[in-house]
């Protein structure tokens, strides 16, 4: 039942965020993007749309992102392969928890 704007990148995504007038209730991004990361496009994002909340993607370890400086993401992420199951349920408890 969501809408889904869909980005090849960083710079595109705030694009569409700016064309799109409707809230945007979750934004889905990987870690690592060409161009922009997704930290990165999520702060940018949250100019405009203050309390958009994010769930993290990365084919990266907790391990590995730890060591890169974002251990902060770690309770808003899931690694890659995804799961379907554990996708869906993370989505849910973001959202639940944002409300």
């Amino acid at each position: 039942g969501y809408t889904v704007l869909r980005a090849n990148d960083g710079v595109r995504a705030l694009a569409l965020s700016a064309e799109h007038p409707d809230p945007i209730d979750l934004l889905v991004t990987d870690v690592v993007m060409p161009r922009m990361s997704g930290p990165e496009l999520h702060e940018r994002l949250r100019v405009g749309r203050p309390g958009v909340p994010v769930l993290f993607l990365s084919g990266y370890q907790p391990e590995e992102i730890s060591r890169m400086g974002w251990v902060h993401l770690l309770p808003q992420m899931v690694t890659k392969p995804l799961n379907p199951g554990t996708f869906t349920e993370k989505i849910r408890e973001i959202l639940v928890r944002s409300s």
